[in-house]
Formats: C-alpha cells, sequence, structure tokens
C-alpha cells in the first residue's frame, strides 16, 4: 500500500477522464458500469500494485492503471489476455488509418486458412460475413505483431460480438439474426452493418484507450494455482455460480473470440459433435461447480497472505455471501468490509445485487 500518506485519488479528473475510454465491451460480467463504484470501495487501501486472477473484460485492471498502479492481470483465457495486452499493458502503440484499411479491404490477396468459411457455414453469421471474418483475421495474424495485433483483434472481438444474438457463441442460432419477424430483443441495426463498419468504430476506441501512466504492467494466461504475486492489492472476480450451483462456462460462451486468438491451431480444438460446433482447449480448466470456487478462492487467499483481498460477487451466487466472509477469517482476515450494490444483471431475471468484500492487508 501506499506508505506516504497522500491521500487517494478520487474519483474525478484524471481517472474518471481515463476510465471512460475503456471500451464498451459486451462481455457477460463486465464490471466496466461498476467501475465508479469499485473504486469508491477500494480507493482507501490506496494501492500502488495489484493483480488480478481472473481479469475476463480487463476493464477492473483498467481501472488501476488509471488510478497509478502497475497492474498484472490474468486469466485463462487467451482473448481475455489480448484484451489486457492492447489496453492495459500497451503504453503507446496504436493502429493507423491505413493499416486498418489494408487489413479491411476486399481484394483476395491469397489468404487460405478458411476456418469460419470450412466449419462454421450457417453457424453464427452468413457466408460473407465468414470469407471477411477468414481474411482479415489470417491478415492480422500475418500482418501484425505485438501490441498492434492485441488492438486490432480486440477491436475485432468487439465487432464479432456486436453482431450476434446475445452477444454469445453458446448456440448456432444465426436464424434468429435473418429471420423475417417482429422482435422484441436485440439490435438489428447492430446485426445488419456491416463488419468493416464495426471494426473500424471499435478500432478507434481502442486506440483511444491507450495511455502511458508510467508503470509497468503485465497480462499473463496461468492456471490460478501457477499465479504469485506480491501486489498490494488482489481483485478477485471468480466465475459465477447461481443459487442452483450452475456454473459459467467462459470458453463455451466466447470459444470464437478464443479460435480467433489461436488461428491457426483453431481447426485441431474444433468440437464436431456440437452443433454450435465449440473449441476446446484442454489447457483451460473453467470453474464451473462450487467446490472448483472454494478451492481457488482457499488458495489464492492463502498464497496471498499480505495483498489486501478485494472479492466480487453476486448476492444470489454459491458460496454465499456468509461463506466468502467466513473463508476469508478463517485465513486471518477479520476486518471484512461488504458492499452492495443493487444492479440489473444481462440475461438474468434473478433480483441480486453485486457484491464486493473488501478485507485490508
Amino acid at each position: 500500500m501506499s506508505r506516504d500518506g497522500a491521500p487517494p485519488p478520487a474519483w474525478s479528473g484524471s481517472i474518471a477522464e481515463r476510465v471512460a475510454k475503456f471500451p464498451a465491451t459486451r462481455y457477460q460480467g463486465s464490471k466496466r458500469s461498476l467501475l465508479p463504484w469499485i473504486w469508491a470501495c477500494v480507493q482507501h487501501l490506496r494501492p500502488r500494485s495489484t493483480c488480478e486472477p481472473f481479469s475476463g473484460t480487463g476493464a477492473v485492471s483498467y481501472l488501476f492503471k488509471a488510478a497509478g498502479c502497475s497492474v498484472h492481470a490474468n486469466d485463462h483465457l487467451e482473448c481475455n489476455a489480448v484484451a489486457a495486452r492492447a489496453v492495459v499493458v500497451n503504453s503507446d502503440v496504436t493502429v493507423s488509418d491505413a493499416v486498418a484499411a489494408g487489413l479491411m479491404d476486399d481484394e483476395d490477396h491469397g489468404e487460405t486458412f478458411r476456418v469460419m468459411r470450412r466449419y462454421y457455414e450457417g453457424v453464427y453469421y452468413t457466408d460473407e460475413e465468414n470469407a471477411w471474418l477468414d481474411r482479415v483475421v489470417e491478415r492480422i495474424h500475418e500482418r501484425l505483431v505485438g501490441a498492434q495485433r492485441d488492438l486490432a483483434l480486440f477491436a475485432l472481438f468487439q465487432a464479432a460480438l456486436i453482431k450476434r444474438p446475445y452477444n454469445l457463441f453458446h448456440r448456432a442460432n444465426l436464424y434468429m439474426r435473418l429471420a423475417d419477424v417482429s422482435r422484441g430483443f436485440g439490435n438489428k441495426r447492430a446485426w445488419d452493418a456491416p463488419f468493416s463498419v464495426h471494426m473500424a468504430r471499435f478500432l478507434e476506441q481502442a486506440n483511444g484507450a491507450v495511455f502511458d501512466n508510467g508503470r509497468q504492467h503485465k497480462a499473463t494466461t496461468l492456471d490460478y494455482r501457477e499465479l504469485r504475486s506480491d501486489a498490494d492489492l488482489l481483485y478477485i472476480d471468480p466465475p459465477y455460480l447461481n443459487g442452483r450451483g450452475q456454473g459459467i462456462d467462459y470458453l463455451d460462451f466466447y470459444h470464437v473470440l478464443e479460435g480467433i486468438t489461436r488461428y491457426r491451431a483453431w481447426p485441431d480444438g474444433i468440437d464436431m459433435r456440437f452443433r454450435h460446433r465449440p473449441y476446446r482447449d484442454h489447457r483451460a480448466r473453467s470453474l464451473t461447480t462450487e467446490p472448483d470456487v472454494r478451492q481457488a478462492l482457499d488458495h489464492l487467499v492463502a498464497a496471498h497472505p499480505h495483498a489486501a483481498i478485494v472479492v466480487s460477487y453476486r448476492s444470489d451466487g454459491r458460496p454465499s455471501v456468509d461463506e466468502l466472509v467466513a473463508l476469508l477469517r478463517r485465513h486471518g482476515r477479520e476486518d471484512v468490509r461488504v458492499h452492495q450494490n443493487r444492479t440489473r444483471f444481462a440475461l438474468s431475471r434473478a433480483a441480486a445485487s453485486e457484491v464486493l468484500l473488501v478485507a485490508p492487508g
């Protein structure tokens, strides 16, 4: 923690202005809209370095970067590591309009690795859209390196999501976009807009999110059991389990983004037994049961005895909030503050609150 006695930066001025530039992600569970509340709950800890074992979209890591911290973002999905490298680790690299135009031109430059056309015909996008995706993904991997590649992929992720019902890849439901019916959900205008229009806009947003806070950052894809950090603050946002103990497999939700990230290896992992043809990365271990989540939390708290611990969860989740408080106290964290924020969760009808448990180091 900061020892200089200076007050923590408030949610105003540079922090608020900088966080407002974080791209409007469409991932389930993103904390982007909650960042002012999260900072209000943790700013008294005055962290100088933070580690996020399940960084997801990178929104919270970006918040801590905006607050002047050194940040370590970790997630078992490579596509999430791409997002963190693009706008958290990256301090000065952007993608020019000329480079972007070259990626998205309609000419055939001999791109031949046609994953979308070969394996996903009629599953998520139209034939024309699949051809566009194959061209652009192959060009990104062939022409760009480092932060430029990450920025371009990050923008492409957003474009791919906005053209999907529910912003997910858990069902083979292209028909929902194409059916000529009265609609009570979704955004047909966004679905019908060309990929190139979306990607250009999202790339502009990603470029605008790049900044240097004068500190060093990193993004990793470690299993939580391999994670070691000497950060001041550990922000733990584990996968959510509902009141019935049912978890979310984020790889199943976002497998196309993971495949785009691992483009050349993608065909080897496609599971053709299912209509939505998920990508199976056997190196990734999802936390989809209550014992998994308990074990992960117990391990992470025990492995970081000197860090402040912040646990993000839902009031209707399992383990329960009381059980999480008890877990922290078993590790000597007697001073546990529980904050709640009434939130409407996408794709959920349950009345629930976002919960933040804060335990100083």
